[in-house]
């Protein structure tokens, strides 16, 4: 703030998620982040929702729900098939009823996880007494693309919550779509209004939709194959981002 006076420059706010959706955070901290941030002179965001999280609903706000790093990836080769789940690992992201789903289906592919957070011990030991559960940890970027384009799917098992779905876009949605055949996942709006067809919604509960949708080598059954590759690196990568960004920019009257 004191840089932007100085300089005669306005602030811009970027808006990935409501800081009250991060574990542990102190309601001082919190507090802080709003007032900050909710003095910023117009914001760049991924959902309305957020905008109006941080009161600069009537400021000028840039929203794009997906904005994809397309860089190069290289394919995981391996001998079974698998699903994958890459990202933070907490119960109330579904990790716990997607391990018991598959553990209780006992298939003919793997399940392979990787990412960090409270329940990573369960999916350790689960790993520790089951060849088939393969937990990577925390892994690089690169190593996670890669299987996210080796899979024969990739889920994203979080539950849908109004009040989540209002502020959050899943990344690990973006680099699905981007990267994997077959994407699977609970309701998630933002992705839902521009990639309606691409996804196989789940309704109900994820060992019934495993059970329908993969046979027991873990090939499709019945499902929608994405075919939102080609749209999503060309009108959600960064090059068109910062395009369209730009663009917006050099209209609004903040930055006359």
């Amino acid at each position: 703030m004191k840089i932007a006076a100085k300089l005669r420059i306005p602030r811009m706010a970027v808006l990935t998620d409501a800081p009250r959706n991060i574990t542990g955070m102190s309601s001082t901290y919190l507090r802080k982040i709003h007032e900050n941030v909710g003095k910023s002179d117009c914001s760049f965001a991924l959902t309305k929702g957020l905008v109006e999280e941080f009161g600069l609903q009537r400021k000028p706000s840039f929203v794009r729900p997906i904005l994809i790093d397309d860089d190069p990836v290289e394919k995981m080769k391996r001998e079974r098939p698998y699903i994958y789940y890459g990202g933070a690992l907490f119960v109330k992201d579904g990790l716990a009823e997607l391990l018991e789903s598959y553990l209780s289906l006992q298939p003919d592919y793997d399940l392979i996880i990787s990412g960090h957070g409270p329940y990573e011990s369960a999916i350790g030991m689960a790993a520790e007494s089951n060849p088939h559960v393969i937990f990577l940890g925390q892994v690089d970027k690169a190593t996670h693309l890669s299987y996210v384009m080796g899979a024969n799917l990739c889920i994203n098992p979080r539950p849908y919550q109004k009040g989540l779905d209002e502020v959050a876009v899943p990344s690990k949605m973006m680099e699905y779509l981007l990267l994997c055949d077959y994407v699977a996942s609970y309701k998630t709006s933002p992705i839902e209004e521009v990639f309606p067809d691409d996804v196989n919604w789940i309704n109900g509960d994820i060992e019934s939709f495993l059970r329908r949708n993969l046979d027991e080598r873990g090939n499709p059954v019945g499902m929608v194959r994405n075919s939102a590759k080609k749209k999503i690196s060309e009108n959600w990568g960064i090059e068109k981002t910062g395009v369209l960004l730009r663009g917006y920019l050099a209209t609004s009257d903040v930055f006359q």
